[in-house]
C-alpha cells in the first residue's frame, strides 16, 4: 500500500539496436504526489509527453544504461531511456500512485465497523466468539471456506446493523487490518502536522491525502454522534 512516498526498484530489459545486445536496466522511482497527478491533467493531449512527465517526476535513479557503443552512461536521466521503456514505466508509476477505485468505500466500511460500540465488545472478538460457539450463530465468514461470500449461512435469522448497513453475517469478516493500519498512520501524521514529504498536503501521495481526509471525516462524525448522545442523556 503506497501510503507514503513508496520507493520502487524496477528491473527491465532494454534490447539495443545492435543485434543480440540486451542491457539490463535498474530504475528506482517513487510514487507520484497528488499535485503531480492533478498537474498532469493540464498537459497537452500527447501520450509521450504525459509519460515523460510522470517519469521525470518519479524517477530517482537509473542504473546500467549503455549507449549505442556499449559504454555505460554515467548519471543517466530519463532522456537516456528508449521511448518504449518510458511509456511502460509511466503506466506502472501511475497505477502504483493511485488508490484503487473501491478503496474509499472499503475504508469507510472498515471505519464504520471499527467505530461501532457494539462490535467493540469482547463478545465480538473472534477468539471469544469461537469459544462461546457464536461463530455459527453469527454466520462467521471464516467458517466452511468463507461462508459469507458463498451465502451458505448457518443461521437464517441473524442480522446486525452497522451505521445503517445491514449484515446477515458477522461484519468483523470485512475488516482489513492492513488498510486500517495504513490509513490511521496517515491520519495520525496529518493530525500532528507531519507529512512524509516536504511541502503541503498535495505534495503527498494520493493514498496519504485520501486516507487522512476520509479518516478525519469519520472521526469527526463519530465524535459528533457521541456528543449528541451525551446531550440527549442530559436532556
Amino acid at each position: 500500500m503506497a501510503e507514503f512516498a513508496t520507493i520502487v526498484k524496477k528491473e527491465c530489459r532494454f534490447v539495443s539496436d545492435t543485434p543480440d545486445s540486451v542491457y539490463p536496466l535498474t530504475i528506482t522511482y517513487k510514487t507520484l504526489s497528488k499535485k503531480d497527478i492533478i498537474n498532469s491533467e493540464y498537459l497537452k493531449d500527447s501520450y509521450y509527453e504525459r509519460a515523460l512527465y510522470f517519469a521525470e517526476k518519479a524517477i530517482i535513479k537509473i542504473d546500467n544504461v549503455f549507449d549505442e557503443d556499449g559504454v555505460v552512461v554515467t548519471n543517466a536521466t530519463v532522456h537516456d531511456l528508449p521511448i518504449h521503456i518510458i511509456k511502460e514505466l509511466a503506466t506502472e508509476i501511475v497505477i502504483k500512485s493511485q488508490v484503487p477505485d473501491n478503496f474509499i468505500d472499503k475504508l469507510i466500511l472498515n471505519l464504520d465497523i471499527t467505530f461501532d460500540k457494539n462490535l467493540s465488545k469482547d463478545t465480538w472478538k473472534c477468539e471469544v466468539c469461537k469459544q462461546r460457539g457464536l461463530d455459527k450463530v453469527r454466520n462467521c465468514g471464516y467458517l466452511g471456506g468463507n461462508s459469507a461470500e458463498k451465502n451458505k449461512f448457518y443461521s437464517k435469522d441473524f442480522v446486525v446493523e452497522v451505521n445503517g448497513n445491514l449484515y446477515t453475517y458477522c461484519p468483523i469478516y470485512e475488516v482489513d487490518k492492513e488498510i486500517l493500519n495504513s490509513a490511521f498512520s496517515c491520519y495520525e501524521m496529518f493530525k500532528n502536522g507531519l507529512t512524509p514529504e516536504e511541502g503541503g498536503v498535495y505534495d503527498q501521495t494520493e493514498f496519504f491525502v485520501t486516507s487522512s481526509s476520509v479518516v478525519s471525516s469519520k472521526v469527526s462524525e463519530y465524535e459528533r454522534k457521541e456528543m449528541e448522545k451525551l446531550k440527549n442523556k442530559k436532556g
